[in-house]
């Protein structure tokens, strides 16, 4: 059962890019089960601390197999990318950032006679993003290490962007400047799911007094001994509720998650995104 409700708008003629009145979904409705029917093996995998990988990611990428957007602006590419903290309007307009930063996907095309209200008339040429293949790079989130509290922290998540295009729709650009960069809608990319968890408190020691130090500890100069954070095993959770809890049969792994994949209109005041804060340390009866 879906709990959430589609949500409909009445746009008046003045206020739609062809002047002709229409209604609007405001806000969305559709649920999906995705499930992966091939085996991740990580066990010789590793993150850039060197330590074994404790999430793995869902990536959401626009196709666009209509051709309505992804008109390439820079060479063959037509998604743009930035990350949450490029994302808000200034004075209306999107920041500068979006003019200058294609994502590293590039486009196809196909093209059809269409004739509508909405659409210039005439063979137009429909653009679309190629799907991801094996060993291609994209970008991630900007994150921050910090070698005093061995832990890693995202500072500001990456957004891909899509626009119309306006080869296709009736859309009145008035500058240079807007046809480089007019408005659009953004989405998240990754979503991570936790497979294994880090504790939540810091190893200390050196070879000589402890054993089995992991190899991913790493030498702390102002200490003079090892640091590192302990995996914990399945099932557990600490009391800070970090932990991974998922089934576990037949030597396998099956995590699940549930998210809500938002496509965010640009420079809307009615939706927020979320915010990264710092944590509150964590305090017991030695402090």
């Amino acid at each position: 059962m879906n709990p959430f409700k589609v949500i409909k708008q009445y746009e008046p003629s003045a206020l739609t890019p062809n002047y002709i009145s229409r209604v609007s979904v405001k806000e969305g409705s559709q649920s999906y089960n995705l499930s992966f029917s091939d085996n991740i093996s990580t066990q010789n995998l590793v993150d850039n601390q060197k330590r074994p990988i404790n999430e793995l990611f869902f990536t959401f990428q626009w196709i666009g197999y209509l051709g309505w957007t992804s008109k390439p602006t820079f060479g063959t590419k037509a998604l743009k990318q930035g990350w949450e903290f490029n994302l808000p309007t200034s004075q209306g307009k999107p920041t500068p950032w979006w003019t200058n930063n294609p994502a590293s996907l590039n486009t196809n095309s196909y093209t059809i006679i269409q004739t509508s209200s909405y659409i210039k008339p005439g063979p137009r040429n429909f653009y679309y993003n190629n799907s991801l293949n094996v060993d291609d790079i994209i970008d991630g989130d900007f994150c921050e290490w910090n070698d005093s509290e061995y832990q890693e922290r995202v500072i500001s998540p990456i957004y891909h962007k899509i626009i119309y295009n306006e080869s296709i729709f009736d859309i009145n650009i008035t500058g240079e400047s807007e046809e480089q960069n007019p408005l659009g809608y953004y989405y998240p990319v990754h979503h991570p799911i936790t497979i294994k968890a880090f504790s939540s408190y810091i190893e200390e020691g050196s070879p000589d007094t402890v054993s089995e130090i992991p190899d991913w500890a790493t030498y702390d100069a102002s200490t003079q001994s090892f640091i590192w954070r302990d995996i914990y095993p399945y099932g557990f959770i600490d009391s800070d509720g970090i932990g991974v809890d998922f089934p576990f049969l037949n030597g396998n792994h099956y995590p699940f998650r549930n998210l809500i994949f938002r496509l965010i209109p640009e420079g809307s005041t009615s939706i927020s995104l979320t915010s990264t804060f710092v944590s509150l340390p964590t305090t017991d009866d030695c402090e």
